[in-house]
């Protein structure tokens, strides 16, 4: 129902000088429409305008009601009475309205429902239709499932009296599920009509479905940009300590942690520096130290041979040639050890360029450029064989009695066919070890063999 036209009648029956009826227009439209303020203010002083003539003429018509009843009780008498109710003569008294209140609030409602009725028929427009009908609001909505009609009266704010008639309360009173019902729908549809069209917000009890975002989504622009810019400098910060302390403090960390337990019990042959060696280099030299003794091999020569340049005194710098030459000679026996016979022959190498004149070293390469010429079985296997001879030469020329290097030189002079050299390399072992050792009756053994087989 377009609430428009009811205001429009509402206002036609004020003119007209009709209070109750523009009152009742008024009110349907009021609850039509509970957002709408300029109907409530425009019913709140109709109602403290109007007369009290509704009461009035209920009261005249109770009174009506009451004569007629006397006059007709008079006229014909109730045969049931005794003879004293005949001879009494009939009661003319007017009761007040209050004692017919039913009667008086039942004909103003139906009155006034029949001026609605007729006034909303004169002034019914062909264009309503049951869209326009479902978009104000008031019943038909489809979304509770229920299709209800429309109240055929509307509601007055007359109070009715404590003991109401049978008959009144039964033609008047509706169900109260029914009403409950109704009452409950057209809340929720005028409601929701009322936040479509966005006239008030909605109400804090009222629970308003929010869809899920994330964090970052629910914070502002201002927010946002203090985020990024807080997280970008952290991770300055971050890179910044990183860079600096792998370029300034990472030597210096290191050499603190060579001074750790660890290193005190780690078997190694500390050798004392010169006092001229700065505090730098002997915390450069326990670190290297300590990689000796954990087999660290590698992270001592790249130690060792980035500080080693920078040495001026000749005594700390053959210190530290004589740490690196021991960091390589490790390295290559580990190669050695995993078959790796050509990077074993650089590793001894280089062990020997930094110590030359320890022949422990020289050996160690000897037997590497041994194993090379018997196992790799290249073309430069030869070359192999006769570098390991020039070398344990050298060794013995060092050391002459040296009893792993006459061991050596026997393997090299069987390698190469030469019997009558192995069992010179025999013979000088026989006379340098004690005659009832182990290493003299298996060098005899295989003086025998030789002689033998030759």
């Amino acid at each position: 129902m377009d609430i428009e036209r009811i205001v429009a009648l509402a206002r036609d029956a004020e003119d007209r000088g009709d209070s109750e009826t523009a009152i009742e227009l008024l009110k349907k439209a009021a609850e039509s429409a509970p957002f709408r303020s300029d109907i409530r203010e425009q019913l709140e002083s109709l109602l403290q305008e109007r007369p009290h003539s509704a009461a009035n003429r209920g009261e005249s018509l109770a009174h009506r009601k009451t004569r007629a009843e006397a006059k007709a009780a008079s006229v014909t008498p109730n045969p049931m009475e005794d003879d004293s109710s005949k001879l009494s003569p009939p009661s003319w008294e007017i009761s007040p309205a209050d004692a017919n209140a039913n009667a008086a609030s039942d004909f103003a409602t139906q009155e006034m429902s029949l001026r609605i009725e007729s006034a909303l028929s004169q002034d019914k427009r062909s264009s309503v239709t049951p869209e326009t009908t479902m978009r104000s609001g008031i019943w038909g909505n489809e979304k509770f499932g229920e299709e209800e009609e429309p109240p055929a009266k509307i509601k007055t704010d007359q109070k009715a009296s404590s003991k109401p008639s049978a008959s009144t309360q039964n033609k008047t009173a509706p169900q109260p599920s029914t009403r409950t019902s109704r009452r409950a729908t057209y809340e929720r549809v005028s409601r929701n009509q009322s936040r479509e069209e966005g006239l008030f917000p909605p109400s804090l009890s009222e629970e308003v479905p929010r869809t899920k975002q994330h964090w970052y989504q629910r914070l502002s622009p201002q927010a946002r940009t203090a985020l990024a810019l807080y997280s970008f400098m952290l991770a300055f910060t971050l890179t910044a300590a990183n860079v600096s302390y792998k370029r300034f403090f990472a030597t210096t960390s290191e050499a603190a942690r060579a001074s750790s337990p660890a290193t005190a019990q780690a078997k190694v042959q500390n050798t004392p520096l010169p006092e001229a060696a700065d505090r730098e280099t002997r915390q450069i030299l326990r670190l290297a130290q300590d990689y000796l003794a954990q087999k660290r091999y590698e992270d001592a020569i790249t130690l060792l041979s980035g500080h080693l340049p920078r040495i001026r005194d000749s005594r700390v710098k053959s210190e530290l040639q004589q740490e690196l030459a021991r960091a390589c000679d490790g390295l290559g026996t580990t190669l050695l050890q995993n078959n790796k016979l050509v990077q074993s022959v650089a590793a001894y190498e280089r062990a020997v360029q930094n110590a030359p004149e320890n022949p422990l070293y020289l050996l160690h390469l000897a037997n590497a450029h041994y194993y090379c010429a018997r196992l790799l079985q290249t073309t430069e296997s030869s070359h192999y064989l006769a570098q390991a001879e020039k070398e344990v030469a050298q060794v013995l020329e060092m050391d002459p009695a040296n009893i792993d290097a006459y061991q050596l030189q026997v393997s090299v002079k069987e390698q190469k066919k030469d019997t009558r050299g192995a069992i010179a390399a025999l013979t000088k072992i026989i006379e340098l070890v004690p005659p009832d050792s182990p290493q003299a009756k298996e060098a005899q053994m295989k003086i025998t063999t030789l002689t033998q087989a030759r």
